[in-house]
């Protein structure tokens, strides 16, 4: 648990083309990590939420190299 940072090289890895993403369309979601309740009946999340992130250098519309995301999350 923690804050993450995913930068131009994590894209690139993943395959992304980082000339194509406008970072300030990007969105991350989740639902926080942890276990399932075992019981069936206990209420449990039905679809992802969106998670607060903060992208550094989007203002320029693009996703340069010294761009980055970070936001916080179980790991």
């Amino acid at each position: 648990m923690g804050v993450h940072k995913i930068d131009a090289n994590f894209l690139k890895r993943a395959g992304i083309d980082i000339s194509k993403v406008n970072p300030q369309n990007l969105r991350i979601y989740g639902n926080g990590g942890g276990l399932l309740p075992q019981a069936n009946n206990i209420p449990r999340p039905t679809d992802l939420t969106e998670n607060t992130i903060e992208v550094v250098g989007e203002n320029d519309g693009k996703f340069d190299a010294s761009d980055y995301i970070i936001f916080y999350a179980e790991s």
